[in-house]
């Protein structure tokens, strides 16, 4: 069974890769070449990745490591090796109900990595629905799932329009009813680091992340220009807002494992209370060294299967 169209529907199976001889790799002198905010500690890094691998487990959530789903496949595995930035494996694919999108990265030092998560799809038996090709860029971090009829998506630094309208021709009419392309601002590196949905009327968001014009798409219809915001209002989804500087800290970057149940990281107060508040189980976990990585537990998982 596969198809994670959701961001709060429970959490059955999940993607997710500990970067055990990997983060190796980065150091003070190629840090930035590989995306990482800073250097790290390395031991620390991984310490932090399995300890949310092991929350994950404990609530129940089927755990299926790259490393482990591809060790009879030495080749890939040599390659996994040399991928850091795999850690944050949600910007490899997405798995529709449909079948999986292969991502196209924006980073060569990063190109790689969809292939890998390709290959843990395919030996799921899962078929594939879309591979993103030619100019199209797409990175997972920025699609947010509405529910399973609508999924927005971010055009920015990493996505860019040609990505979006192929998923576009593949998706609408198929598993998806409306797609909305949500333009970025410079300093959002992805969507999901300025929007995330915690129930059918509950998200987290970051206002001034997403002031510009949004366009939806849908089958059959000429394109349609909206103001998210309100947008999402009408549909009768309640804001909680995020400040600027827990945006920074990877706030809005959380990861549902139930309606109103999430992770996230332990020191974005104001979010853990506003999120409280509205009834929400949170779930906190360190990561000072994952930050530095510049990814949150939203970016570290890629859902399989949700129910």
């Amino acid at each position: 069974m596969f198809g994670a169209q959701s961001e709060y529907g429970p959490l059955k199976k999940v993607m997710m890769h500990t970067p055990r001889e990997s983060i190796g790799l980065v150091d003070e002198s190629n840090y930035e070449r590989y995306l990482f905010v800073t250097p790290v500690f390395r031991r620390r890094f991984v310490e932090e990745h399995e300890q949310l691998v092991h929350l994950l487990k404990s609530e129940g959530v089927e755990v299926l490591l790259v490393e482990e789903a591809l060790e009879e496949d030495h080749d890939t595995l040599v390659r996994v090796r040399d991928q850091p930035n795999l850690t944050y494996v949600r910007d490899t694919i997405t798995i529709t109900n449909s079948g999986y999108v292969r991502m196209r990265m924006a980073s060569r030092v990063r190109g790689p990595e969809p292939e890998m998560s390709e290959r843990v799809a395919k030996k799921l038996g899962i078929p594939r629905l879309l591979r993103i090709a030619g100019g199209g860029l797409l990175e997972g971090g920025d699609l947010v799932y509405l529910n399973e009829e609508t999924l927005l998506v971010g055009a920015g630094k990493r996505s860019n329009r040609q990505g979006v309208i192929q998923l576009a021709k593949s998706t609408l009419g198929k598993c998806l009813s409306q797609i909305v392309m949500v333009p970025l601002f410079p300093w959002n590196v992805h969507l999901d680091g300025a929007f995330m949905v915690i129930d059918e009327d509950l998200a987290l968001t970051h206002p001034e992340s997403l002031k510009k014009p949004a366009t939806l798409f849908e089958k059959g219809k000429r394109p349609q220009r909206l103001r998210l915001l309100p947008w999402l209002r009408k549909r009768g989804i309640e804001l909680i807002e995020v400040n600027s500087f827990e945006r920074y800290m990877r706030g809005t970057n959380a990861v549902c494992l139930a309606p109103r149940k999430c992770v996230v990281y332990k020191w974005n107060d104001g979010t853990i209370r506003s999120l409280r508040e509205h009834g929400v189980d949170v779930l906190e976990i360190e990561g000072n060294e994952l930050l530095r990585g510049g990814g949150g537990p939203h970016c570290m998982t890629a859902p399989i299967l949700r129910a």
